[in-house]
């Protein structure tokens, strides 16, 4: 939560407060930011209209592709702020570190996160709700969907695609010129990735999944 608001800070937005039924109620503030409603704030019409008419939003919750009930919930927690901002239009700006070096011929949807030292080169094209964390690096005409998440340091090839709610974990080079990672691919920290995947594919250090790995034997 503070990476957000730090990046709010360096760009002169102020946060006017924290819209979420988990913590409304239970706390006043996290991380100093004044906690003001919780998102069923949306079914009285009178607080709609005013939170419409008068502030911009930011989907701030995090996610990890963990199998566990804990990041599940996160998950459905995400998903559920993200289709409450589609359904009602709410105006959801992206924020971009202004250390982070944006090439002004790529694209970036609403409710993008850009971290610090990340560098997204000319025709690549980040979709809505993408996360984007510490010096990632995203190649050139790379397209990467819908909320996905690379996490710190991953580095991607050019003319690559990452289907929607792909996660590439701490450190991954996803360097493979113009391949295809399918829809809700996880590929674990400090991988180094040199094709494509399927949809819902692991691909990690540890476990079984060899498909396509070549050992190469010494001399």
């Amino acid at each position: 939560m503070l990476i957000i608001k730090e990046v709010c800070d360096e760009v002169g937005i102020t946060v006017q407060g924290i819209i979420d039924s988990d913590y409304f109620g239970n706390t006043d503030t996290i991380c100093g930011m004044p906690v003001i409603d919780s998102e069923e704030c949306f079914n009285d019409p009178a607080k709609s209209s005013f939170y419409q008419q008068h502030f911009n939003f930011f989907c701030a919750t995090n996610w990890s592709p963990e199998h566990n009930a804990v990041q599940q919930r996160n998950r459905d927690k995400r998903h559920q702020l993200i289709d409450l901002i589609d359904s009602l239009q709410l105006p959801c700006i992206s924020l971009i570190d202004p250390r982070a070096n944006v090439s002004r011929y790529a694209t970036v949807g609403k409710g993008v996160f850009v971290d610090a030292m990340c560098n997204v080169e000319a025709g690549a094209q980040l979709h809505d709700y993408v996360n984007i964390m510490w010096a990632c690096g995203i190649g050139h005409d790379t397209v990467v969907e819908r909320n996905c998440t690379l996490q710190r340091q991953c580095w991607t090839g050019g003319n690559c695609y990452f289907e929607h709610d792909t996660f590439l974990g701490i450190g991954v080079r996803a360097l493979k010129t113009g391949a295809i990672f399918g829809a809700r691919t996880w590929i674990q920290e400090l991988v180094y990735i040199k094709r494509g995947t399927v949809a819902d594919e692991i691909v990690g250090l540890e476990g079984k999944n060899q498909r396509r790995v070549v050992v190469q034997q010494s001399n």
